[in-house]
């Protein structure tokens, strides 16, 4: 059973979890701090989650910057990808310039 609320939301009850599922690629407002992350990383080289949380300077935990990292990713405003550096293989993250 599903329910239609407005345009741009509809309800699906199950028992996955899932409450939620809005269509299309605008999926609401950002928080703050995913705010201060696309703003970090717009118009930079692709950085780590550990240089995005330096370059904020403090206004966030590393695990806060990990799941705005992560829920950009899944709204399909970031991508990631893998960089050598030294010896390691390090997972870095670029904005996409068409977000707006």
């Amino acid at each position: 059973m599903a329910s239609t609320l407005g345009r741009d939301y509809v309800v699906v009850i199950t028992g996955t979890g899932i409450k939620e599922y809005r269509v299309g690629r605008e999926l609401g407002g950002l928080t703050k701090l995913q705010e201060a992350v696309l703003g970090v990383l717009e118009g930079s080289r692709p950085l780590t989650a550990y240089e995005v949380w330096e370059r904020l300077g403090g206004a966030a935990t590393i695990q806060g910057v990990y799941k705005a990292l992560n829920s950009l990713v899944r709204r399909g405003l970031v991508v990631f990808g893998y960089e050598i550096r030294g010896n390691r293989k390090v997972r870095v993250y670029r904005s996409l310039s068409n977000y707006k």
